[in-house]
């Protein structure tokens, strides 16, 4: 949504929990100065092993709460 400015409620200018962003000192600048995350879709990325990681994770609570593995 370029050339449009997002103005945060009152309910989002404070964070429950903390974002972590992996970036270099540039990104990091960017961020700053924009004051904007932009992100992607996983599958528009060229490293899917953290998303892969993720989902094994999640059907194994499942299994292990359920007793119905999946996969």
């Amino acid at each position: 949504m370029e050339g449009q400015e997002h103005q945060p409620t009152e309910e989002q200018a404070e964070p429950d929990r903390l974002l972590y962003h992996y970036t270099n000192q540039t990104g990091l600048l960017g961020i700053l100065n924009s004051k904007t995350i932009w992100a992607t879709h996983i599958r528009y990325l060229n490293d899917l092993e953290e998303y892969k990681a993720g989902v094994r994770l999640v059907e194994r609570v499942i299994g292990e709460t359920w007793g119905c593995p999946l996969g």
